[in-house]
């Protein structure tokens, strides 16, 4: 299922380079477009949530509210098995992204190189806020950037048996903290941060985790 998702996901961030990049007028026709074949994502089981940098902007299906709307009501949205899709832009987080107790939680950004295509979560109110999953047996973050997060922790992975992190750039933060978990990490980069171990960028206690 998850694989299905990315590899739709991928799709579509290719027409999207190819149609909107260079010709904004160009977006409406493609945001119809994109919608269809993301129904693809909706015919596998689980709740696929939309985060969008800007409220009221188009979206390729709904549910779709910011990262912050979500993180005020998480709990109404998620099921057993649950994708949150970001769209290209900053997305403001103003408070803790708390997600607990579910089976499988995909966080999935944008993999474009390009910053303009870029997912990137910044936040807002950045003494308070981070993003926290806990008692999650698989958890996937996606080509996503965390930025400017200064909690006690910016990301924490709590008690995930299966933990994967592909293409995950935090800077300018506190550290990712990963305690009684088993995480690889792929293609990460860890820049400017605050913290203890690893050059303030990690913390890791009672946890397995393999670098490839």
């Amino acid at each position: 299922i998850r694989s299905v998702r990315l590899l739709v996901w991928k799709f579509c961030e290719l027409l999207y380079l190819e149609r909107c990049a260079c010709k904004p007028s160009a977006m409406k026709s493609t945001v119809v477009t994109v919608f269809l074949l993301l129904v693809v994502l909706h015919s596998t089981s689980g709740a696929v949530l939309y985060v969008t940098p800007i409220p009221g902007t188009p979206c390729p299906a709904k549910p779709c509210h910011t990262l912050s709307q979500y993180a005020h009501n998480v709990s109404e949205y998620l099921t057993t098995d649950t994708t949150f899709v970001f769209l290209p832009g900053d997305h403001s987080l103003d408070t803790d992204f708390n997600i607990s107790d579910i089976s499988s939680l995909l966080l999935l950004g944008n993999t474009s190189s390009l910053p303009l295509l870029t997912s990137r979560v910044v936040c807002s109110n950045t003494n308070a806020a981070m993003i926290a999953v806990k008692n999650v047996s698989t958890l996937a973050i996606t080509a996503l950037n965390v930025f400017s997060c200064h909690n006690s922790v910016a990301v924490k992975v709590h008690s995930v048996e299966n933990c994967t992190l592909s293409s995950f750039h935090l800077s300018n933060s506190s550290p990712l903290h990963v305690h009684y978990s088993t995480v690889v990490l792929q293609n990460g980069t860890f820049t400017n941060n605050t913290g203890t171990g690893c050059g303030g960028s990690l913390r890791v206690e009672d946890s397995n985790i393999t670098l490839t």
